[in-house]
């Protein structure tokens, strides 16, 4: 029997987000593209996070979905979003999110890829962001 194959994440990240509208709720909209720019460990897979998209609504609840991308073969595995963005204080530059990520599954090796992570990340009023990313892959995850 082999060993299941899993991907431990601890990644710094960052990348530009902008507001690109409002939902049918009232909740804003933002689309994201970031970018790994720390690893401590070595990994046998390098993912960057490639696209992600959320809504915040009147209460700071965050839901969205996000790729995460093998950049040497573009195999990615999905990813969903929940969590919280809670006010900033008066004349702080930037807004925390804390946020629950659940993987979904993805295409080709990645296909049955499951597992969880936890984000915490900076979203500054500049339109960057910047956060770590912390969990397991099960790459050969059983459906």
């Amino acid at each position: 029997m082999n060993a299941a194959r899993t991907l431990e994440l601890e990644h710094s990240y960052e990348g530009p987000f902008e507001l690109v509208g409002r939902g049918p709720n009232g909740e804003d909209l933002f689309e994201s593209a970031q970018r790994a720019v720390a690893s401590p460990q070595d990994v046998e897979e390098k993912l960057e996070i490639n696209t992600v998209r959320w809504a915040v609504d009147r209460e700071g609840r965050i839901t969205g979905s996000a790729q995460f991308i093998a950049p040497e073969t573009y195999d990615f595995i999905s990813a969903k979003l929940s969590g919280h963005t809670p006010e900033p204080e008066a004349g702080q530059d930037y807004r925390d999110a804390f946020v629950d990520v659940t993987f979904t599954g993805g295409t080709r090796r990645f296909q049955a890829a499951r597992g969880e992570a936890k984000v915490e990340a900076k979203l500054y009023n500049d339109g960057m962001s910047r956060g770590t990313i912390r969990g397991v892959v099960a790459l050969d995850a059983e459906r």
